[in-house]
């Protein structure tokens, strides 16, 4: 570890969900990152601190290592493409008091990363959208398919949207590995260094190759375009839903 080294340490929220905190090294034995300054097990009387409380005290502070550790060990965050350290510092001084923390647009990571390369992202955050966004997908082809083995599409869903209609009818549960497809593309292309866009990009184009495939099979050229119209509707159902979801969290918290 070295002075403007981005680091990062594994936590476990509520004990079972694993997560990762970073931080700026100030080559000092300090750490500059977002942080409550509270306690990972801190109490207040005889109740544990609340995730509220925490939020609310949230900010860019610089800290002793061992408050940004916790007792856990730290790695440090390779970047093909950092900045000089000084100007790595500079950033992360000159972010202290600051508290517009929000977890999907302003997290630990995205302010490590911004401070290292110059562009705030966050990969955990980008992951769980990808993960988010395609469970919901598989979801709604699974209702979807439902409904339409219940003859209820005919009416309800045409009177929604004929395309969704039509996609229910000719769902198979097959279709589910467009999804689980479209996913470990956008992992593979986020751990090959490629940029957010770039990753969906090659993500949904997956997504439909390997739909257009399934339905190809299973069904020949209508199969095919069957089974693509399922995954283009049903990914733009996800969309919106995560999308709505999103605006609803990214509010900021300032103490």
């Amino acid at each position: 570890m070295a002075r403007a080294d981005h680091i990062r340490v594994r936590f476990c929220w509520k004990g079972f969900i694993p997560y990762w905190h970073h931080g700026i090294d100030m080559g000092d034995g300090t750490v500059v990152h977002f942080t409550s300054g509270l306690p990972l097990n801190a109490t207040s009387g005889t109740a544990e601190v609340r995730d509220e409380e925490r939020l609310a005290e949230m900010k860019i502070r610089r800290t002793p290592l061992e408050e940004f550790r916790w007792g856990h060990k730290f790695e440090v965050v390779k970047h093909s493409n950092s900045l000089d350290a000084d100007t790595v510092v500079l950033r992360a001084t000159e972010s202290i008091g600051d508290q517009a923390y929000i977890l999907s647009q302003n997290n630990c990571e995205h302010f490590a990363s911004w401070c290292k390369v110059g562009t705030a992202r966050s990969w955990q955050v980008e992951g769980m959208e990808s993960l988010a966004q395609s469970a919901v997908s598989a979801t709604t082809k699974s209702v979807l398919a439902v409904a339409a083995k219940k003859q209820i599409t005919s009416a309800a869903l045409t009177m929604i949207s004929r395309p969704i209609a039509t996609a229910a009818t000719a769902i198979r549960p097959i279709f589910l590995l467009a999804d689980v497809a479209e996913y470990c593309s956008y992992v593979t292309a986020q751990k090959m260094g490629y940029s957010d866009d770039h990753a969906k990009s090659v993500s949904r184009w997956t997504g439909r190759s390997t739909a257009a495939a399934i339905g190809m099979v299973t069904g020949g050229p209508a199969g095919a375009a069957a089974a693509v119209t399922v995954h283009e509707v049903t990914g733009r159902i996800a969309e919106s839903i995560c999308g709505t979801v999103k605006k609803q969290i990214a509010t900021p918290v300032a103490s």
